[in-house]
């Protein structure tokens, strides 16, 4: 590992000397006579590194995750009505998320602050039943509380943390990408 540093640090710094000294077809320049102004070259910014930019695939996963989680924060707040799973998600996680959304309305219990996700990161596409794509992102509920009719929050201290989690993303050709489901994460958060 040291030696890979010394060799990339050894390469940059021959890279920043070649780069600083005339080539073989170059001149230095002479300087011109003071009467005469001459137009100094404007440096060429340095490009700074940008957001990381994904495939379609990959980041029409990630925008499915983002909108699963807005509109199941909005149905939970009641918002929305339950129906609206369906804009941002298929199959078992929507299935889970209706229960708990039944859930908590006969037990008359009030959601409030949001689920908030972040450091998502999409894998490979790949094919399963149809393409699919794994999500990992860290879900945090530190900020969320589930009320009673007194207004006392009875989500457990020990729900309140920041997890890793993955989704799993599905395109249905024609109709987009949807989360079908959430798992435990293997990356920090």
């Amino acid at each position: 590992m040291v030696t890979r540093v010394v060799v990339a640090i050894v390469s940059v710094v021959v890279l920043c000397l070649v780069g600083c000294t005339p080539g073989p077809s170059e001149a230095p320049t002479s300087t011109p006579p003071s009467s005469t102004p001459v137009a100094s070259p404007t440096p060429t910014p340095t490009p700074t590194p940008t957001e990381l930019v994904w495939s379609q695939e990959r980041q029409a996963a990630v925008d499915a995750v983002e909108k699963w989680f807005s509109i199941y924060n909005e149905v939970l707040q009641g918002d929305r009505g339950s129906g609206d799973l369906v804009l941002a998600g298929r199959g078992e996680i929507v299935d889970d998320a209706g229960l708990t959304y039944n859930q908590f309305g006969n037990a008359n219990l009030k959601v409030k602050g949001d689920i908030l996700i972040s450091a998502l990161t999409p894998g490979e596409p790949f094919d399963e039943e149809r393409p699919t794509v794994l999500v990992d992102f860290c879900q945090d509920t530190t900020g969320w509380q589930v009320l009673d009719e007194n207004g006392k929050d009875t989500l457990k201290l020990d729900a309140k943390v920041v997890r890793p989690l993955a989704a799993t993303v599905e395109e249905w050709p024609g109709d987009g990408w949807y989360v079908t489901s959430l798992t435990k994460g293997e990356q920090k958060c």
